[in-house]
């Protein structure tokens, strides 16, 4: 018999709820998961509708790309994504650019995110200009040039910000599994019955990250 959807043996109306976290990160996790579980995570559309206005410029990215992926065609992701190119913070910025970059040429609708790419490579942070290289690259399939130029100075691998994230969201599971414990079925979350999902988990990051890295 076959399970509901979860992700991190997390089911998703528990990774809805977390939308409504008062803890920023629990709230941003909540969306990667929902992200990961995809098309079948339907029923997490209208939280993540109204994540889209979260206070936190970092939530709303993440809430867009998850709408994105759990309904590739729903009209509200890709402009919030967009949006998210001209955020006030550069740390934002590049997430908003990773993300597009990640959803491909064949997303529906990702053309429209182009114009705001390119306009990203002047950008006066270094990271916000690599993410704009690489996804306009990912892109190139709508009318992005195939190479950019992104100007001098030092910027992180995209891969390493992606190992980033990925740390903090462990990080950040760890205490989203603590805090939610008591409500699970016994041994649910403990960390002998989580163990081949965190194992699975770590080396998603590791081949995820292998892929960005050059050749």
């Amino acid at each position: 018999m076959f399970g509901q959807p979860s992700y991190l043996g997390v089911a998703t109306a528990d990774w809805v709820a977390a939308l409504k976290s008062s803890d920023s990160l629990e709230r941003r996790l909540a969306a990667h998961a929902l992200a990961e579980i995809g098309r079948t995570a339907r029923e997490a559309v209208p939280a993540l509708t109204e994540a889209l206005r979260d206070s936190e410029s970092f939530v709303r990215v993440w809430a867009a790309a998850a709408l994105a992926r759990v309904e590739p065609e729903n009209p509200d992701a890709i402009p919030a994504l967009v949006a998210g190119t001209r955020d006030g913070i550069y740390f934002v910025r590049s997430l908003a650019a990773w993300h597009l970059g990640r959803l491909g040429p064949r997303h529906p609708g990702i053309e429209a995110a182009v114009p705001e790419l390119r306009e990203l490579l002047n950008d006066n942070d270094p990271s916000a200009r690599a993410e704009a290289a690489v996804a306009l690259g990912n892109l190139a399939g709508k009318g992005a040039p195939p190479a950019v130029e992104v100007g001098t100075g030092i910027s992180p691998h995209p891969a390493l910000i992606y190992v980033l994230l990925c740390a903090g969201t462990v990080a950040t599971s760890v205490s989203f599994q603590r805090v939610r414990a008591g409500s699970q079925a016994p041994g649910s979350m403990s960390p002998s019955s989580g163990g081949v999902s965190w194992t699975v988990f770590c080396r998603s990051i590791f081949l995820q990250a292998h892929v960005l890295l050059p050749s």
